[in-house]
């Protein structure tokens, strides 16, 4: 070959090595996917691979909010990246599953701890912007993806709701399902639910037969009309919710592998647990929304935005809608400050009170306040509004750490046997008529009974004095006076910070 066509080799080739790098730069310096942006065939696409789509939201706190959806459940394999990066104790099943089966044995505690860990984790990335945030759909919001949410009332509690529509299921209004409907108890789990392997599942679906005993992977069956997997079977998916006013329990929805029972299926059917439960039938599906900002949903809006208050001008016919349109804001929530008081007093008692009472009771709303704080510093405008957010989950943790270190206490007395009994109760001694013989001899038994309970007494003041005495007791006291303390300085500190975001707010 001449040197001009080595030459001419060499430019062509340098060329196309430079036209490969500028392809090359551009995919890997393009522009971050944006959630806005998302729709049934282009998904957003996280840092784990989940993919979202939007979901029309009518009704409720949320509603016409741009919100979108996990295609799937949570997988093995996004929840064990989580697990992994914080040293987290997860139980598997005692069944195998696959990378992209969903994730089982997870609590709504669990779950809160999942979106808090993905938003901290993309927001440090710079993958997701700012406004977003990961959480848990609401029981109304799972109802709208199912496909029911117009057909029932977003104010009533879910309880109330619960198996009210009849004869919806996510496939359609037949009974049994057709083949191919979704993961539930099917004739393929006759055999482990004959042997007792399974307690809480007794039957089979009759005739229906899916493939799968237990825990199938994502998208092995039809998404629904929204692009959603598994709105019916697989798992049950845990809501932000409570169940009804008690508020001892969550909201689960969609059945599992596990279920067999007609009105379990329905999509209306609402199952509930403790926010620690766990079971291998449990799992939970992720929602990103703006928080605290309302967006209409555009093309997938399932009617138009309602109009302004106040009328507007005629729009010029394909000129951009006027900022007037949008819908106006929420109302503003209370500080943080107002939203810990009413749960500070009664946490603050729990961690010095008797030991033999319950040391859990206030913990569930502090955790569940935690939470929603969380939430509070992603959308945080201001580094001052961000310490704030900071400062009030530090007093939560202070509160559940108390409580913490009173349960250890208490089983430690236990261990010890050191623990006093709390009875005040009546007689020791079991009374009961006397009569013939042990009538003469009255003045014996009563005295006799006396005697028992001055022994008694007696010994329950011991106990309580030995434990009063004890090493354990007085570093437990210790410990939880200071605990006690440090989350009373920190509510002090909020408040102060609270007082000078607001006179900077007024001044600007």
């Amino acid at each position: 070959m001449s040197r001009t066509g080595v030459i001419t080799r060499v430019m062509r080739t340098s060329f196309l090595l430079c036209l490969f790098c500028i392809v090359a730069a551009g995919s890997l310096f393009a522009a971050d996917p944006d959630p806005s942006q998302a729709t049934k065939e282009t998904p957003f696409v996280n840092s784990l691979g989940m993919k979202f789509v939007p979901v029309p939201i009518e009704g409720g706190p949320t509603g016409r909010q741009r919100l979108i959806f996990s295609v799937w459940v949570t997988r093995v394999q996004d929840y064990e990246a989580f697990a992994k990066e914080t040293n987290r104790d997860w139980r598997t099943p005692d069944f195998s599953q696959g990378p992209t089966d969903p994730a089982v044995n997870v609590s709504w505690d669990d779950a809160q701890s999942f979106c808090q860990w993905l938003n901290a984790h993309e927001q440090a990335a710079r993958l997701l912007p700012a406004e977003w945030g990961y959480r848990l759909p609401s029981d109304h919001e799972w109802s709208c993806a199912a496909g029911i949410g117009d057909r029932e009332d977003a104010a009533k509690l879910p309880v109330e709701k619960s198996g009210k529509i009849d004869g919806a299921f996510p496939w359609g209004n037949q009974w049994p399902p057709p083949k191919g409907a979704g993961n539930y108890a099917g004739e393929e789990m006759r055999p482990a639910v004959a042997a007792g392997k399974y307690g809480y599942t007794k039957d089979v679906i009759a005739g229906y037969e899916d493939g799968f005993v237990n825990t199938s992977p994502v998208g092995s069956f039809a998404a629904n009309r929204f692009g959603l997997f598994d709105t019916g079977g697989n798992v049950w998916q845990w809501c932000e919710d409570w169940l009804n006013k008690r508020q001892i329990d969550h909201v689960l929805r969609g059945a599992s592998w596990g279920d067999y029972e007609r009105r379990r299926l329905l999509l209306s059917h609402r199952y509930q647990s403790t926010p620690g439960g766990r079971a291998p039938t449990f799992g939970f599906r992720c929602v990103l929304a703006i928080s605290g900002v309302k967006r209409p949903l555009g093309d997938v809006a399932a009617v138009e935005p309602k109009a302004p208050a106040a009328p507007a001008a005629p729009a010029v016919s394909g000129a951009p809608k006027s900022p007037s349109h949008a819908p106006a804001p929420a109302a503003k929530s209370p500080p943080p400050s107002k939203q810990i008081e009413p749960f500070l007093e009664p946490a603050l008692n729990a961690i010095l009170a008797p030991l033999g009472e319950n040391p859990q009771m206030p913990r569930i709303p502090v955790e569940k306040l935690r939470a929603s704080l969380g939430a509070g510093v992603v959308t945080a405008k201001t580094p001052a509004q961000q310490r704030i957010y900071q400062c009030a989950i530090a007093v939560c943790d202070a509160l559940t750490n108390g409580m913490d270190e009173r349960a250890q206490a208490r089983a430690a007395a236990i261990a010890s046997g050191l623990l006093p009994s709390i009875s005040t109760g009546g007689s020791i001694v079991k009374t009961a008529p006397l009569r013939g013989w042990d009538a003469g001899h009255a003045g014996d038994a009563i005295r006799q009974k006396q005697k028992d309970e001055r022994e008694y007494a007696d010994k329950q003041a011991k106990d309580v004095s030995n434990f009063a005495d004890s090493a354990a007791y007085k570093a437990w006291v210790a410990k939880t006076t200071i605990l006690r303390d440090n989350a009373m300085d920190l509510y002090s500190k909020l408040v102060q910070f609270e007082a000078a975001d607001s006179l900077a707010e007024g001044a600007r």
